[in-house]
């Protein structure tokens, strides 16, 4: 969406209009709304104000971005990759998913914290920018929302090349090699078909035999499996946005970059924690990618098994977690079981 007000928060909007990045580094640049957990743009106390405020926005949205893209010198991949699974007194289990990201700005409880803060890098406050806080800037990049329980909003413009100048986390891969304890491999190319299936065939002909038993015995079934179907339709646009918006920021995803390729019997493996939440993302290509390439003859093909070699990744699965329809474990449970409940085969 072109209009910062109308996107998600947990999506960063990456802007290659260089006529307007504020920063003197030029090219592309991240933009990223931020919804904050403030009813009024500024406090009571004189301490707490619009500018104050803004500020803070800023610096989470930087510290935010670079735990999106699990770079080494983010707040907790920083604290991961050190070994250390202590920050602010919360375990890495539980470290803060994109909405405690806008939602709290309290610095930790130095007192309290069980491990050591790890502090953002020094020159994070000009790696932003939102519009109106220059001298003279006449800019607006804030908006409160309408009605008592509207928010306060920034538009947070983050200098693109500052973000890719620090290393990303190096993957930790024993915990994709089986210590997830739930995972998932799916078919790509016939996913909306797949779930499709579940939802117009399996859903409908479940729904048919509950309602013929709360009419004819009374039973009531506390399942709404039309609003869930409605809601398994949104997996297949939501991996493919995901594809898309981390495959630049991974090796080897680059042919994912345009999200799912239904010409490709592609795969992805997404791993569980046990409250489903994602632990790791793992992508395949269909090895007639390479196997094209690498043809003897025109139109020849191997007769070789096809090999499948995933490239696990954990970038931007905090955000993932939290988008529509990730954000349901009853749909994440539904997604884990559909080949089981269909006559398809899962993925290996």
């Amino acid at each position: 969406m072109s209009n910062w007000k109308d996107r998600d928060m947990c999506e960063p909007y990456l802007n290659e209009n260089e006529d307007e990045n504020p920063f003197s580094s030029g090219g592309s640049f991240w933009e990223v709304t931020f919804r904050t957990s403030w009813t009024d743009e500024q406090g009571e106390d004189p301490v707490d104000s619009f500018e104050a405020r803004r500020e803070l926005a800023g610096i989470n949205a930087v510290g935010f971005l670079l735990d999106y893209f699990h770079k080494e010198s983010g707040p907790h991949a920083l604290a991961y990759f050190s070994g250390n699974t202590q920050y602010a007194g919360a375990t890495m289990s539980n470290v803060p998913n994109c909405q405690e990201y806008h939602e709290v700005f309290n610095p930790p409880n130095y007192e309290l914290a069980e491990g050591t803060p790890i502090s953002l890098p020094e020159d994070s406050p000009g790696a932003y920018y939102i519009p109106g806080q220059g001298s003279n800037d006449s800019a607006v990049g804030h908006l409160l929302e309408s009605g008592p329980e509207g928010k306060l909003l920034f538009h947070v413009k983050i200098n693109k090349s500052w973000i890719d100048s620090f290393a990303m986390v190096e993957e930790q891969l024993q915990d994709m090699q089986g210590e997830a304890p739930f995972a998932i491999v799916l078919k790509l190319q016939n996913l909306k078909d797949d779930i499709n299936e579940l939802v117009d065939t399996v859903f409908e002909y479940y729904k048919g035999r509950m309602d013929d038993s709360e009419k004819d015995d009374g039973f009531e079934f506390n399942v709404d499996l039309q609003s869930l179907g409605k809601e398994m339709k949104k997996f297949p646009k939501t991996i493919g946005d995901y594809l898309r918006k981390a495959s630049p920021d991974v090796c080897d995803w680059d042919d994912f970059e345009i999200g799912i390729d239904t010409n490709y019997d592609d795969r992805m493996e997404i791993g569980f924690n046990g409250d489903l939440t994602i632990a790791y993302v793992a992508m395949a290509g269909d090895p007639k990618r390479e196997q094209g390439s690498a043809s003897a003859e025109p139109g020849e093909t191997s007769e070789e098994p096809k090999k499948w070699i995933a490239v696990p990744s954990r970038v931007g699965i905090k955000c993932l977690n939290m988008t529509v329809p990730f954000d349901n474990a009853r749909l994440i449970n539904m997604l884990m079981r559909m080949y089981s409940m269909t006559d398809e085969q899962p993925g290996t």
